[in-house]
C-alpha cells in the first residue's frame, strides 16, 4: 500500500517523491504506482472512482491511452485535500 507519498507538479508535469525520498517524474512506466493508487482510490474515494471510469470508459480498450490520460488524473484526486 502507498505509504508516504508526495505528489506535485514540476515544469507542467506530475512528479511523485516516495518515502526513500528520492523525486520521480510519473510516466507512463509508472505502471507499479499507478496500479496501487488506482487501488487506493477505489477503496478509499469510489465516487471519484467512478467518475473517472465514466470519463474514459469509451477509451478503455486503447490501454496506453487510458493508462496515460486516466492514471495522472487518478494521482490528482489522491493528492486533492477533498
Amino acid at each position: 500500500m502507498l505509504c508516504n507519498i508526495e505528489f506535485y507538479t514540476f515544469e507542467n508535469e506530475l512528479w511523485y517523491r516516495g518515502a526513500d525520498g528520492v523525486a520521480r517524474k510519473f510516466t507512463e512506466e509508472s505502471n507499479d504506482i499507478a496500479a496501487e493508487m488506482s487501488q487506493v482510490i477505489e477503496e478509499f474515494y469510489p465516487a471519484a472512482y467512478a467518475a473517472l471510469e465514466r470519463e474514459y470508459a469509451k477509451c478503455k480498450y486503447n490501454i496506453r491511452y487510458y493508462n496515460r490520460h486516466q492514471r495522472p488524473r487518478r494521482a490528482a484526486c489522491a493528492n486533492s485535500p477533498y
